[in-house]
């Protein structure tokens, strides 16, 4: 047959082996070569989110500040030149707010007046409507937001939120919000409060119009500054490419000729049969059919039937427990329904689509209403209403091209397999590929985890190929699930039923309140409501309907997704505003869980499950400890994604591509005994604790033909027990496969990607302040206190917050100060500080109390650990810690000297670390070599290290060992073996003991040395 490789995809590590596949199948196989290939993820391990979500985050700040700040500036142009005069700051903004209604104000009061209203101008909900933000008059379109104001009964529930939307309504009835503001003002706290954009424009008109003012152009200039909203960035280049036409993009499902090419499509799948005999459906039926379905929204299975003039016990091939109906043409109905029957049908069917592409791509409603008017001959009345429609989203997988071609098929009764060919579109299988030597850069897939994949998986197939050929054959482990057996998905048909039953409760829920356009969120946070008893599991307070559309609630991650990546629904749950805010990056029990009411958290739960939650999600929730493994179970569901791309990206070489289920590699390595290679213990469980287990993986993969995956799946469908079912499988076994691979993994050498670019933060985000404290300068910062170490504590700069807080902690956990550690003290921290994170105090004399959430932390490290910045208001400098380290040159002494103070002796070594905002300056500024090897003549330059470099040491601990962290303060550097998989921490060896040489392993395990 040939050469055969074998991938294990990852998302961080590759599994790889080349066999040498003989003719005759009872001959022995020969392993050409096999390895391992681990490359940095492009997850922070810490923090578990993309390493660019931080970078991201702060430059969206960044935009928004600058935007806000833009958007003033301009404001205050624009009062300076219609009413002559600027805000001054000096004056009460509430004051003249509240004077503004009952008094002629003079340009000052009324521009600092209305400058405050644009300064704090409140929240306004993305699902805002377009009725009211364009002045269209539509009785169908109302403003949910304001209708759900009106609703809002419960006071007693907005007194308890004291920061929120509905509370500050309550309170303020009858009272414009400058009204009510100034009225608390100075007894009661105003900054922080949750304003809707409505109240506030309600307030610009009254003050318009006390004020009598009349400038037109003038009010809609300061409207636009007050009140717009930046639109959200067109997403138009993520819309996904059409199957048959890779240049043209896909149609929307909301266009009519996809809705037609739909209802073609489903009518020629259609089969009948009754008392398990075939039906057959006439071409003059199906026509029938379809043209029903082209003037209804949908058809019922039993409105199918007595159509096609079927029996009540024909059953259809499309008739699923999940789906109730045939899908008709929604489009059709609603434009019917706004412009009427014969306005509809006197259009084309071109005129058809236009006026829909025009209605759903037209951002600026003004311009589409006069088009519709002028253009399109459309009345005032219906052109208001056609400008305000929206359609729903979502996008098929064909282009208007494709679909073009193929529909005159498929109204000729082909299916859609059929009339692609017809349209002369070629199978899959057909299609010749113009093969590559060597695979080529790959696209860019907007997904830095699979992009990473695919360009580590470039490196190791070009290398194999440059080695040993070009294979005949790949396979690569594909995570999806095998055939599922009957029971198996009767329960997913069952659940995929229950889930549109809940959906389509929630859309008659939000109907009722008055949203016509119901979204994927909505639903979820409908049916969270629902589930939690109409209660948040974090307070205890009822959330009534108006809170699932005000902004008032979120959907909350049990446990943090940034920590397990889990957005499933068993991972959600409905939070308070300020609670979700307030839990931040914790668990429930991290955040709650040293409280008085924890208990009460559980037990409400508990009661949670007569309203359908599920037992999971109570256990999640109530959870005290979590494991950080479960990001490896994470990083596996994300195998069978990359598998995908990474087949279709090898198919550029124009060999035979295969995909293996991971669930079958599973199962033949339990019956080939492969697991217990690397288990020491000889357990047969799979280890990940070791890299190794990659390339066992992948020649598992290269053996695993279709044959067998068909005998496993045949097997599973059994739906019997695993050891059962393993014993039932009767799979040739290679003899020396197990010697082969034992052999190869005691000589393999794992070949790990170094980071050698410069990448990733120049220092510490968070700046400190340098000051002089007794006779030593100190740097120091702001931290709150719940997120304190207990070193952070011993460091505190207010001595007596120190000594209470230290006293207050020990006395919580009934632990000695010197003996607290580990987890009692963050549990002691956390219940001393309950859920406002506040630490109560008596000063000296015990007479007044203090409260504390922040206090400063001092810093005694040398000043060359800080990069000084100045600030462009005055001259008081700002401190960043340097963060990183790039790389480390290890220096060996030749002559005794002393560095920093330090005295070295003949033969002695040392190490230059590299900050990355060094590193950075001496390419970029400097244009000097990344490494400097001339250190002076009392020093030789030997070699210079990175996280990721291999180093082969001599001596005790002879052996191939990786860089994992380089810590300048000890002067050290971590190493962990290189087939080291697990997330101990590595042993430390200081650079004067470091006697090893540094090697290059490339892609295929090969062992060069560095010539550093």
């Amino acid at each position: 047959m040939g050469k055969i490789v074998g991938i294990d995809a990852g998302t961080n590590s590759l599994g790889w082996v080349v066999f040498d596949e003989p003719s005759n199948p009872n001959a022995d196989r020969k392993i050409l070569a096999a390895g391992v290939r681990i490359f940095p993820s492009v997850i922070d391990p810490k923090k578990k989110t993309p390493l660019n979500a931080e970078r991201r985050t702060f430059r969206g700040q960044r935009r928004n500040i600058y935007r806000r700040g833009q958007r003033l500036r301009n404001l205050k142009k624009l009062l300076e030149k219609e009413l002559g005069a600027s805000p001054d700051p000096a004056l009460n903004p509430y004051q003249l707010r509240k004077d503004a209604i009952e008094r002629q104000l003079d340009s000052v009061e009324l521009a600092t007046a209305l400058f405050h209203l644009g300064h704090r101008r409140g929240f306004q909900s993305n699902r805002k409507t377009l009725q009211q933000k364009y002045k269209i008059k539509s009785n169908e379109v109302e403003d949910p937001e304001a209708v759900l104001a009106e609703q809002t009964e419960d006071k007693e529930e907005g007194k308890k939120l004291a920061k929120k939307l509905k509370e500050l309504r309550e309170k303020s009835a009858g009272k414009l919000l400058g009204q009510y503001f100034h009225s608390i003002f100075g007894r009661e706290r105003i900054r922080g409060s949750v304003k809707h954009r409505d109240d506030l424009r309600k307030e610009f008109e009254q003050i318009w119009i006390a004020q009598r003012l009349t400038n037109g152009k003038f009010k809609q200039c300061l409207e636009d500054l007050l009140f717009g909203q930046r639109p959200l960035k067109s997403q138009r280049g993520l819309i996904g490419k059409c199957a048959f036409e890779p240049d043209q993009t896909r149609s929307p499902k909301c266009m009519p000729l996809f809705q037609e090419f739909n209802i073609w499509k489903t009518v020629n799948n259609l089969r009948a049969t009754q008392n398990y005999r075939d039906v057959p459906i006439m071409p003059e039926q199906r026509q029938k059919l379809a043209e029903e379905l082209m003037t209804k929204p949908s058809l019922s299975w039993a409105a199918v039937r007595k159509l096609l003039g079927h029996p009540k016990d024909t059953t259809y091939n499309l008739e699923k427990p999940n789906k109730n109906d045939l899908p008709g043409n929604k489009t059709a109905v609603e434009m019917i329904k706004i412009m009427g029957e014969k306005r509809w049908n006197d259009l084309s069917f071109l005129q058809r689509n236009q006026l829909v592409h025009k209605i759903r791509s037209t951002n600026n409603k003004r311009k589409l209403e006069k088009s519709l008017r002028f253009h399109w001959k459309f009345p005032q009345e219906i052109a208001g209403k056609l400008a305000l429609h929206i359609f729903p989203d979502g996008y098929g997988n064909l282009s208007r091209k494709a679909m073009e071609k193929m529909l005159p098929h498929l109204q000729h009764g082909l299916n859609e397999h059929d009339a692609a060919q017809a349209a002369g579109y070629k199978r899959r299988d057909q299609i010749i590929i113009d093969a590559q030597a060597r695979l080529p850069m790959p696209p860019d897939l907007r997904n830095p985890t699979l992009n990473k994949a695919l360009v580590e998986t470039r490196k190791l197939v070009n290398a194999i190929i440059r080695e040993h050929g070009k294979p005949d054959l790949i396979r690569i482990e594909f995570a999806r699930e095998l055939k599922l057996g009957r029971k198996a998905l009767k329960a997913i048909d069952d659940s995929i039923k229950k889930n549109e039953d809940a959906n389509k409760e929630a859309d008659k829920f939000y109907a009722e309140l008055g949203h016509p356009i119901v979204s994927r969120t909505d639903r979820i946070k409908y049916r969270l409501w629902k589930e939690c008893g109409e209660k948040c599991p974090y307070t205890l307070r009822q959330i009534n309907a108006s809170d699932l559309t005000n902004g008032n609630v979120h959907i909350e991650h049990i446990i943090p997704f940034g920590r397990s990546w889990d957005d499933s629904f068993n991972n959600k749950t409905l939070a308070f505003a300020e609670v979700n805010q307030l839990k931040g990056d914790r668990t429930p029990f991290e955040a709650f869980g040293g409280t008085n009411k924890w208990n009460d958290l559980i037990e409400n739960m508990r009661q949670n499950q007569k309203f359908g939650m599920k037992k999971h999600k109570v256990n999640l929730f109530c959870r005290e400890t979590f494991d950080e493994e479960q990001f490896q179970n994470r990083q596996l569901s994300d195998t069978g994604y990359i598998a995908v791309a990474v087949r279709e990206y090898l198919e550029q070489l124009g060999v035979e591509v295969q995909t293996v289920s991971g669930k079958a590699t599973a199962w033949l390595r339990h019956k080939w005994g492969l697991n217990t290679i690397l288990n020491p213990e000889g357990k047969d469980e799979k280890t990940r604790e070791d890299h190794r287990h990659h390339m066992i993986d992948a020649a598992v993969v290269a053996l695993t033909t279709p044959a067998i995956t068909k005998r496993i799946s045949d097997i599973a469908k059994l739906e019997m027990e695993k050891v059962e079912s393993i014993n039932k499988l009767n799979v040739p076994q290679w003899p020396s496969l197990r010697s082969s691979l034992e052999r190869l993994v005691e000589n393999c050498i794992v070949s790990h990607a170094p980071k050698r670019d410069i990448s990733g933060g120049l220092h510490d985000p968070n700046p400190y302040a340098k000051k002089q404290y007794g006779a030593e300068e100190k740097y120091s910062i702001r931290k709150p206190i719940s997120a304190m170490s207990k070193g952070e504590i011993e460091a505190l700069a207010d001595g007596m917050l120190k000594k209470k807080l230290i006293q207050a902690i020990s006395n919580q956990a009934g632990i000695d100060w010197a003996k607290l550690e580990g987890d009692a003290y963050k549990k002691a921290l956390k219940s001393l500080l309950g859920e406002d994170e506040t630490f109560r105090y008596r000063d000296k004399i015990g007479q007044r109390e203090l409260t504390a959430r922040r206090a400063r932390i001092l810093k005694s490290e040398g000043e060359e650990t800080f990069i000084k910045m100045g600030r462009k208001k005055d001259d008081s400098p700002r401190w960043y810690p340097i963060g990183d380290y790039h790389h480390v040159e290890i220096l060996e002494c030749l002559n005794d000297c002393t560095v920093d103070g330090k005295k070295y002796k003949k033969g002695q070594r040392r190490g230059a670390f590299v900050s990355t905002w060094e590193a950075v300056h001496r390419v970029r500024r400097d244009k000097k070599a990344l490494v400097q090897r001339d250190h002076g003549p009392n020093w030789r330059f030997i070699m210079s290290l990175c996280k990721g470099d291999l180093i082969e040491m001599e001596g005790d601990k002879a052996g191939l060992y990786k860089v994992a962290v380089l810590e300048r303060t000890n002067h050290r550097i971590c190493l962990k073996v290189h087939s080291d998989g697990s997330l101990k921490r590595p042993f430390n060896i200081s650079i004067n003991q470091l006697k090893a040489s540094k090697v290059t392993i490339d892609p295929l395990g090969r062992k060069y040395p560095a010539n550093d």
